[in-house]
């Protein structure tokens, strides 16, 4: 889920809290740039399977403004009282994670393009974090993709 949450004045969008997911065209008519989120929650993601060899279950993003950024935004997770260390042998399960917080992340759909943004950034930073984890990456992305495949076809 992202949810924003921004300060009277400093942002195009009101002091508003949501509890659902925010459409791609409401951020872009805020001039938020969502590729560039997305591709930022991907390597949110690498860093804690790779780094932190924690699975990222039911983490949150919250999207704030800050004054202090080029942006004018920043992002932040939390609620990562789910997440639990993992076994990096098992690609299966992280893409298991992928598919159960669909709400966050992607739909794992190729050439959609916030989905294309995701994988971009999971896939740069695993390998910079180790070039041993690109392996592993691109099997995760990969059942991540059949999964949603085969949810698409029930």
């Amino acid at each position: 889920m992202l949810n924003p949450l921004m300060s009277r004045g400093e942002s195009k969008l009101p002091f508003v809290r949501f509890s659902k997911n925010l459409k791609r065209q409401d951020l872009l008519e805020a001039g938020i740039p969502v590729d560039k989120i997305l591709s930022m929650m991907g390597r949110v993601y690498a860093i804690l399977h790779f780094h932190c060899r924690v699975n990222g279950d039911d983490i949150e993003f919250h999207l704030g403004s800050c004054r202090n950024s080029e942006t004018g935004y920043r992002v932040w997770v939390l609620d990562m009282d789910r997440c639990k260390r993992m076994d990096m042998t098992d690609p299966e399960h992280i893409a298991f994670v992928f598919m159960r917080n669909d709400l966050v992340i992607p739909r794992g759909r190729c050439g959609e393009l916030g989905y294309e943004a995701f994988k971009g950034g999971y896939l740069e930073t695993a390998e910079s974090l180790s070039a041993d984890n690109l392996d592993v990456a691109q099997q995760v992305m990969l059942l991540f993709e059949g999964m949603q495949v085969r949810r698409d076809r029930r």
